[in-house]
């Protein structure tokens, strides 16, 4: 798994877990349709899973391999090092 893959999963799943329980909450909330309750929790556990990790990972490892990175990528490669550097004093 490239860099920006993982790190694109990493930030799904940030947004995919919360998003997913509150969907089952507020889908209880309202009913006691098991069904109903799992259907709107993959629903919103998915959505967020499927264009954060899949589109935006796979979009930003393709253009890391072809060296067209930009800052704004999932991860970016580091930046070089400066090799003159002043001492702190």
């Amino acid at each position: 798994m490239t860099p920006q893959l993982r790190a694109a999963l990493i930030r799904s799943l940030y947004i995919a877990v919360p998003t997913g329980l509150l969907a089952a909450l507020t889908t209880w909330q309202t009913t006691n349709d098991t069904k109903a309750i799992i259907i709107a929790t993959g629903t919103a556990f998915l959505a967020p899973l499927i264009i954060r990790f899949g589109g935006e990972g796979l979009y930003d490892s393709n253009r890391a391999q072809k060296g067209q990175v930009k800052a704004g990528d999932v991860q970016p490669l580091p930046s070089p090092q400066l090799t003159d550097t002043v001492p702190v004093r």
